[in-house]
């Protein structure tokens, strides 16, 4: 017969995994749950117990409903609904949603480059005396006055560049490189934000199932302690028995406690991630498991294929290092020389600004030309500038070959990691089965007459710590699949072979 002591049960719920998320996800918690009442076993000759009448199928009932909420007012929310929400209003999303409308806005300012610059210039001006001009008359070189000592000056002109040797073709190209970082920055963020939704959720379920197993098993072990002090009375246990079912209970409670102030802290958190101050809402879900015979071992291949063609971290050191290249050929651009198409038009005239005409001449100048510039300093600094951006682009092929070594480690880590929580898994449902199964043969016994009161209650206590010990199962699978999902950069569909 199986047999636990409230101790052996308390000291089996753990609050910690022992499989750590990754650094860059925030931790989730719980959902408060309520657990509804229900009747009590009679034993063959019609007599009730000693239990209240709450208490004998109150855990096995939780132990195969999910806890619900404990707030009416709270409305269930799904995983999905939570991302698309959270795609919506989070503040990182938008964040990184304006950073890429920027980039797009830098490709067009970088196109203006190309149009023509057209210029508008007037000035007016007031000289001491009249414009004067030569002029020969008899013989002799004397000056005639030719306008007025106030004078208008309007000038329109144009450059348009013909040819820049490649500046502003790379310096674009450079720039397109930078929407598309900025698009590739966008999408991890959003994945980002989705795997802690997930770890959020994942945690909560988890804590929400404790909370329902402690909530069952208090009255358990007030009838424990209880049924020690009647022992104690009656010679057959010793007093010790009365204070380790007190200390029991006293840390039960106090477990159920924490798992509650967990719940309120996962919420807050939650409804951060998905732009909201206060929650509203409670998790409803199931964890996520491995297919049924499926050997982590061999999806290494492609988990690592998916990972190189999913991370965006990856995306965007490809997308920086072909960025390096073009901003290479814009620095080496900059030593050559320019080609300009100008022309312009201006207009001088005569007439005062006060109204008043005055004799004289009336300019008019038109002009057009081709012009070429060219920086006799400017293949020193280009030449230094390439150098520069080359090195950067050294840093970056690192940094790649760095990153894709990282993955393998960690997809084969994680991977191993699976294989000894399947291990652990399939033992844990044995054990739960088994206890299961001891609870049906106990209650028979029980309503017999044939097994007491405190191996009845014994065996729920088991039960309940089987079944504590497959929930700790599952969600350690549940963390390593989000793991793997973090790193792989995108979610995983199983294929069984």
């Amino acid at each position: 017969m199986l047999r636990v002591t409230p101790a052996a049960f308390f000291g089996s719920l753990r609050f910690v995994s022992p499989i750590q998320p990754a650094p860059d996800l925030i931790r989730g918690r719980l959902v408060p749950t309520s657990t509804p009442p229900y009747s009590l076993p009679r034993t063959r000759s019609g007599v009730h117990t000693s239990l209240r009448p709450h208490v004998v199928l109150t855990l096995l009932v939780l132990l195969a409903v999910p806890g619900r909420a404990a707030h009416a007012q709270a409305t269930p929310l799904t995983l999905e609904a939570a991302i698309a929400r959270a795609e919506a209003n989070n503040p990182l999303i938008r964040q990184q949603r304006f950073a890429a409308e920027a980039a797009v806005q830098r490709v067009r300012l970088q196109k203006a480059a190309y149009l023509p610059v057209l210029a508008f210039t007037t000035g007016v001006a007031r000289a001491n005396v009249p414009p004067q001009i030569p002029i020969p008359l008899d013989g002799e070189l004397r000056t005639v006055e030719a306008g007025s000592v106030n004078s208008m000056q309007l000038r329109l002109s144009l450059d348009q560049v013909l040819f820049d040797f490649g500046k502003t073709k790379h310096a674009l190209a450079a720039a397109r490189y930078e929407e598309d970082a900025r698009e590739a920055a966008y999408d991890r963020q959003v994945v980002d934000v989705l795997l802690q939704i997930k770890m959020q959720f994942y945690r909560a379920r988890f804590y929400s199932r404790l909370d329902s197993l402690y909530g069952a098993a208090i009255p358990l072990a007030e009838e424990l302690g209880r049924l020690s002090e009647a022992r104690v009375a009656n010679g057959a246990a010793l007093p010790i028995d009365v204070l380790r079912a007190q200390v029991d209970l006293q840390d039960a409670r106090a477990r159920q406690a924490a798992a509650r102030g967990e719940t309120q802290k996962s919420l807050q958190q939650l409804a951060g991630l998905l732009g909201q101050e206060q929650p509203d809402f409670v998790a409803v879900g199931a964890l996520p498991a491995l297919p049924e015979g499926l050997d982590p071992a061999l999806l290494y291949d492609d988990l690592y294929r998916q990972a190189l063609a999913s991370r965006q971290d990856i995306r965007q050191l490809a997308i920086q290092g072909r960025q390096q290249e073009e901003l290479v050929r814009a620095a080496e651009a900059q030593g050559k020389p320019t080609l300009l198409l100008q022309g312009s038009a201006s207009y001088l005239g005569p007439k005062s600004v006060f109204g008043v005409d005055a004799p004289g001449l009336t300019t008019f100048n038109a002009r057009i030309g081709v012009s070429l510039t060219y920086n006799l300093l400017g293949p020193y600094t280009a030449r230094l500038k390439a150098q520069e951006v080359r090195a950067l682009g050294g840093q970056v092929a690192e940094q790649q070959r760095h990153l894709r070594l990282l993955i393998s480690t960690q997809i084969r880590t994680l991977l191993s990691e699976l294989t000894s929580q399947q291990a652990v898994l399939a033992s844990s449902q044995a054990l739960a089965e088994q206890a299961r199964a001891n609870v049906r043969l106990l209650d028979i016994d029980y309503r017999n007459g044939a097994a007491s009161l405190l191996d009845y209650t014994n065996a729920l206590l088991t039960d309940a710590s089987a079944q504590a010990a497959l929930e700790q199962a599952r969600f350690n699978i549940a963390l390593a699949l989000l793991q793997l999902e973090s790193t792989v950069g995108s979610e995983i569909h199983f294929v069984s072979r």
